[in-house]
């Protein structure tokens, strides 16, 4: 039999001499005559590879950042994951921002997908050009004169001469309305009229129509 072969200590141990090694994170095992990571503390990635090939010298836990999430952190296959729009992340896991939003692991792809949304919320997940985009996920208000069932059905707009406010889930929601075009002359430029001030305006007109913001 041959002598053991001396090797590099890993990147975040450290070796005082002979077979002493002292890891600062992880779960180390002896497989094949040197040291072999297979688990990272949770909210961390598991790095043993370069290119592909599995390398002794590369092996560490990574942290995942506060603004991402990891499936599992006892595999190399799962990455850190960028927080879709519709959930909030902590480094580990991801919580969905809509009660009722329902989130549920890829196991294959190393990412959780929106699985369904509440009533009165639609389901998004894609590009503009309707290409799936994991961070682009979320449970999104069903917006007016549509109204959402839930799940992943999209929103469906309510009949010709009807409105439904904002977070409508059913067809019975929608009214029949007259729409009324209001067409004003403000005294300032596009550029000065901010979002708040769009806000205050809406609310003026509502008023003034006896109604609210939004309401059918």
């Amino acid at each position: 039999a041959s002598d053991p072969a001396c090797l590099k200590c890993p990147l975040t141990a450290q070796c005082p001499g002979g077979d002493a090694v002292v890891f600062s994170s992880g779960r180390w095992v002896v497989r094949g005559g040197m040291y072999v990571l297979v688990e990272c503390p949770a909210g961390s990635q598991l790095v043993d590879s370069v290119g592909g090939v599995m390398s002794h010298d590369a092996q560490r836990c990574v942290p995942c950042q506060a603004d991402q999430y990891i499936l599992a952190s006892n595999s190399s296959r799962f990455s850190c994951q960028p927080c879709p729009v519709g959930a909030a992340c902590d480094g580990s896991g991801l919580v969905g921002k809509v009660a009722g939003s329902a989130w549920v692991p890829d196991w294959v792809r190393g990412l959780y997908l929106l699985a369904s949304c509440p009533a009165g919320y639609q389901l998004l997940n894609s590009l503009s050009n309707g290409d799936f985009a994991p961070v682009n996920q979320e449970c999104q208000l069903c917006p007016a004169t549509y109204f959402c069932a839930g799940g992943g059905a999209p929103a469906a707009p309510c009949p010709d001469g009807s409105f439904s406010a904002p977070g409508s889930n059913s067809s019975l929601a929608c009214r029949a309305a007259v729409m009324v075009q209001v067409a004003v002359a403000l005294g300032m430029s596009l550029a000065n009229f901010s979002a708040a001030k769009q806000a205050t305006f809406r609310e003026a007109v509502a008023y003034s129509c006896g109604v609210q913001v939004g309401q059918a």
